[in-house]
C-alpha cells in the first residue's frame, strides 16, 4: 500500500515531507529531553538540606547503639569482602582475615563512626567540609581504588534500605552519600 500511495503522488510533491517534520519535532523533542535530563542529575546530584536532615535520621536508626553498631559494622564487612573481595587486602594490618577479631572489631568503629561524624555533619556544611578534610588526608597514602569506595557505596545503598525498608529514601542517600565519600576519596582542596 505504501509504494502504492507513493507512486500516485505528483511529481512536483517532496518525496517524504512527514518523515522529515517528524524527524525534525523528534530531534527538537531530543534536545529537550536531554536538557531536562541534565537538570534532573543536576537536581539528583545535589544533597538538599532536607534529604541531609532525613539521611542522618535513618543512619541513626540503621546504625542504632552499642552492640547492634559492633553487629553492623560486621554485616556491613562481610558484605563488603563478598562483594569486592580484593578489598580485604587493604585491612591486613587490623587483621582483615578476621571480621571477628578485636582488631578488626576496632577498626570497624573507627570507619563506621567517621561515617557517622560525617552524616551528623551533613547540616553544618563547612565543618563538614573540614572534616572531610582531614578523613581525606588521612586515606592519600592508603591508595584506596575508586571501585573499592564505589563497592562501599553498593553495600552501604544495599543494607541501609533492607534495615529500613519502605522509609528508606535512595535519592537522600545516593546524594548525600556521593558528598561524603567525595570529599574523603576525591577531595579537592
Amino acid at each position: 500500500k505504501h509504494l502504492e500511495a507513493a507512486s500516485q503522488r505528483p511529481s512536483s510533491a517532496p518525496a517524504f515531507p512527514i518523515h522529515l517534520k517528524a524527524l525534525r519535532l523528534n530531534t527538537a523533542a531530543m534536545k529537550v529531553l536531554l536538557v531536562l535530563a541534565a537538570l534532573v542529575a543536576f537536581a539528583a546530584a545535589d544533597c538538599t538540606k532536607m534529604q541531609r536532615l532525613k539521611v542522618k535520621e535513618q543512619w541513626h536508626h540503621v546504625y542504632g547503639t552499642g552492640h547492634t553498631r559492633l553487629e553492623a559494622g560486621r554485616v556491613l564487612w562481610r558484605a563488603m569482602f563478598a562483594h569486592k573481595p580484593a578489598s580485604r587486602d587493604l585491612f591486613h594490618r587490623v587483621n582483615g582475615d578476621d571480621i571477628t577479631s578485636p582488631e578488626f572489631g576496632a577498626h570497624s568503629a573507627r570507619v563506621l563512626g567517621a561515617l557517622e561524624m560525617a552524616i551528623d555533619l551533613l547540616d553544618h556544611e563547612e565543618t563538614l567540609d573540614k572534616a572531610l578534610a582531614h578523613l581525606h588526608q588521612q586515606h592519600i597514602e592508603r591508595h584506596v581504588p575508586s571501585s573499592f569506595v564505589h563497592a562501599f557505596k553498593d553495600v552501604l545503598m544495599e543494607l541501609v534500605p533492607a534495615g529500613l525498608g519502605r522509609c528508606f529514601d535512595r535519592e537522600a542517600w545516593e546524594a548525600c552519600l556521593d558528598v561524603v565519600l567525595h570529599g574523603v576519596f576525591d577531595h579537592h582542596e
